[in-house]
């Protein structure tokens, strides 16, 4: 699956380096303020950092990187939101202030993957990789268009180099346990599966992708156990909501 990963525009200009260990993030290089480190901290609230991420942007006085950053900030609530146009329109105008930095092309791909327009993910995906090949954020997103479009063997490769770099990524994790279950390898997709809950517990990503690890393994005790702790953790889900439909826990998928 793929993630949404804010960047911290304060600490990166004031320590010129990566704190969000699950993606490449480029650093910024000036001034910075306080409405734009609001607009990161809001995280939990898509609808208040859409607030103050506008108002960091209206008040100025950023340098463009950090400008960009705000950007895709404000871009990623707005998808947490559903509002995918706004999104998308955000990462338009990051990309354009930063067209060189494969993080706001990584950020755009998780809308493109949410909006199932998967070519156009994968072409943000391979233009972000061919800047810095190394990037978790792109490989991890890249392994689960992959996996969509059901090319587990390349998902796999993906997925690994993405857990080459960060190997406490609970994200790629449940992707390559998916990715691995699918291709018969139960062993590695449940070792991964348990991986990716220990390191997060408390995303429904996690529990969601190891009961369906645990459905192909023909354990339907532990993946019911998982799916309902998803659900408790994100009832709003739609895909968790359709599987427990499916299971007859829920009588219809509207929240």
């Amino acid at each position: 699956m793929t993630k949404t990963l804010k960047r911290d525009v304060v600490f990166a200009s004031m320590l010129g380096i990566a704190i969000l260990s699950n993606s490449a993030v480029g650093w910024a290089q000036t001034g910075w303020t306080d409405e734009a480190q609001s607009c990161f901290i809001a995280v939990d609230d898509p609808a208040e950092a859409v607030n103050v991420c506008t108002k960091a942007i209206t008040v100025g006085g950023l340098s463009d990187e950090d400008l960009a950053s705000t950007y895709s900030n404000r871009g990623m609530s707005y998808q947490e939101l559903g509002q995918f146009d706004e999104a998308l329109a955000d990462f338009a105008k990051a990309i354009s202030l930063m067209p060189d930095d494969p993080y706001h092309l990584s950020a755009r791909s998780g809308v493109y993957i949410e909006m199932k327009r998967l070519d156009e993910a994968m072409d943000d995906l391979n233009e972000a990789l061919k800047m810095d090949s190394y990037d978790p954020f792109a490989r991890g997103n890249r392994c689960w268009v992959k996996a969509l479009q059901e090319q587990y063997e390349d998902a796999l490769e993906d997925c690994s180099a993405a857990l080459e770099v960060n190997a406490f990524d609970p994200f790629a994790l449940a992707s390559r346990a998916y990715v691995r279950a699918k291709l018969g390898q139960m062993e590695d997709a449940l070792a991964d599966g348990d991986a990716s809950v220990d390191y997060a517990p408390d995303i429904w990503e996690s529990n969601f992708y190891r009961g369906l690890v645990h459905e192909m393994n023909g354990d339907m005790t532990k993946a019911k156990a998982d799916f309902q702790r998803a659900f408790e953790i994100a009832p709003e889900q739609e895909e968790v909501r359709q599987k427990m439909v499916s299971l007859g826990f829920l009588a219809t998928t509207a929240p």
